[in-house]
């Protein structure tokens, strides 16, 4: 591995360890000769070493702001923050903290749809439900909906969804303000998972929900992490003649577009295929995701870093 020995303080929840592999990525870098802690967040921020690199995945905790405990924690490792004024963040809080909430999702769907036609970008038209009049101001939406809450992450609630034909359905099923509604796009049941490690995009594909015709029927409700590496059988499909992978270079240029609006390095976003205009739809972006998929993660998450470091 080149490039300078780094001192990499680290910090994630025990769900993302486990999820990640991530002792694995700790004895890896030991063995190229990097010095590897974790931050202690409970205690005085000063009695943590100096680092040169700061890893911290803290979406959950920035959710949780209410709990005291956990609120200390955030501090704690902002104070850290400050105490190593040269060390690189991987990735900066305040950078994370845009994708725990589908406002600012919506923001960044309607800013990469200004993007030239070679992105072949098109969002599902979208709104923030905030009140009853809100919900009566649907002109311009497509039945089927997909209703969402607005935190993202940070609990299993965060991923609840219902695909709802009628409008007097949405008030039964969120019959709380604000939450986030989508058009339902119909994609061949396959979704396009992009894992971005800096320059680097990679594309995994998934199984999806399946096509649904526009006839009025029953909610569905479902929650994403449950689906998160297909649907359940019922729900199962594979359509013949579906849409290849997007344009690698066409996914680059959009991972630079979401790096630079988010100052992320580290996320993923999905993106599905309309099979009415084949145009491309990002539908959701998070923070420092699995990169289940992705071959030999740990190492270029580590080369990440040196890269990080040496550009500083």
């Amino acid at each position: 591995m080149e490039g300078p020995k780094l001192r990499i303080g680290w910090f994630m929840s025990e769900k993302k360890i486990r999820q990640l592999g991530w002792m694995d990525f700790v004895d890896l870098a030991r063995s190229k000769g990097h010095f590897i802690e974790k931050l202690n967040l409970d205690g005085d921020p000063k009695d943590n070493p100096a680092f040169d690199v700061l890893l911290l995945k803290m979406t959950d905790e920035l959710v949780r702001m209410d709990d005291e405990a956990v609120k200390r924690q955030v501090d704690n490792a902002r104070a850290i923050v400050a105490l190593n004024a040269d060390a690189v963040v991987v990735d900066p809080l305040d950078n994370q903290n845009k994708t725990v909430d589908r406002v600012n999702m919506y923001k960044l769907f309607t800013q990469l749809d200004q993007l030239d036609e070679s992105y072949n970008l098109q969002s599902a038209h979208s709104r923030i439900i905030s009140s009853d009049e809100d919900l009566e101001k649907l002109d311009g939406v497509k039945f089927p909906v997909i209703c969402k809450t607005i935190q993202a992450s940070g609990n299993l609630a965060a991923h609840d969804m219902s695909i709802i034909w009628r409008k007097e359905d949405i008030k039964s099923k969120f019959n709380y303000f604000p939450f986030f509604l989508q058009e339902f796009i119909n994609h061949d049941a396959t979704i396009f998972k992009i894992y971005v490690m800096g320059a680097d995009s990679h594309i995994v594909v998934r199984k999806s929900l399946p096509n649904f015709q526009l006839d009025a029927r029953d909610p569905v409700d479902f929650n994403s992490q449950d689906w998160k590496h297909g649907p359940p059988e019922e729900h199962a499909r594979d359509y013949a003649g579906k849409y290849p992978l997007p344009n690698i270079d066409v996914v680059k240029r959009i991972s630079t577009a979401i790096s630079a609006d988010l100052g992320l390095t580290l996320f993923g976003y999905d993106i599905i295929t309309n099979i009415d205009t084949g145009k491309h739809a990002i539908i959701d972006v998070n923070y420092f995701p699995d990169y289940k998929g992705v071959d030999s993660v740990h190492s270029r998450l580590l080369q990440h870093l040196v890269d990080m470091k040496s550009k500083k």
